[in-house]
């Protein structure tokens, strides 16, 4: 397995597709997740860099995708977090590679970038995976429902 940001160069173009397809697959009834073409919009943005943001893989040994994870400005806007800029989001793991540490891995490595930058804080929300979280060092802020779902607005400290 190999854990690495995903780039804009062409050789990364057919995985981004296939991420774009299972985050539709995933969560399409939710309207940031409607088409693949609006996700594949998103995430080429993502990979150029436009704004910091990054996007980050698990691969197996052929290339194949099993899991993704994202550093995202300001993917959720809450007046009880006004300063709540970035976030770790689109945590996702194919089915058949679930259980083996790759959202893990994968949150770390979103943590490590955005500890290379110095940002102060990461944040995130989760319906069910609250424990994972807290064993990683994130810290739960308040409950919420997001897109007619209760979940738990989770923190992390980057910066002393």
């Amino acid at each position: 397995m190999t854990v690495r940001p995903v780039t804009a160069q062409p050789e990364d173009y057919p995985l981004l597709q296939s991420i774009a397809q299972v985050l539709h697959n995933e969560w399409q009834a939710l309207p940031q997740w409607q088409t693949p073409e609006i996700i594949l919009a998103r995430l080429l943005n993502r990979v150029n860099g436009e704004n910091g943001e990054q996007l980050f893989v698990a691969t197996d040994k052929n290339g194949a995708l099993l899991a993704t994870a994202s550093l995202i400005w300001r993917e959720l806007k809450t007046s009880r977090m006004p300063d709540a800029d970035w976030w770790t989001g689109e945590i996702y793991t194919r089915p058949a590679a679930r259980g083996r540490g790759l959202g893990s891995a994968l949150t770390q490595a979103v943590v490590d970038a955005a500890t290379a930058r110095r940002l102060p804080a990461l944040n995130l929300y989760t319906p069910d995976k609250q424990a994972m979280y807290a064993r990683m060092g994130w810290k739960p802020v308040f409950d919420d429902v997001i897109n007619d779902e209760n979940v738990t607005i989770m923190q992390r400290l980057l910066a002393d």
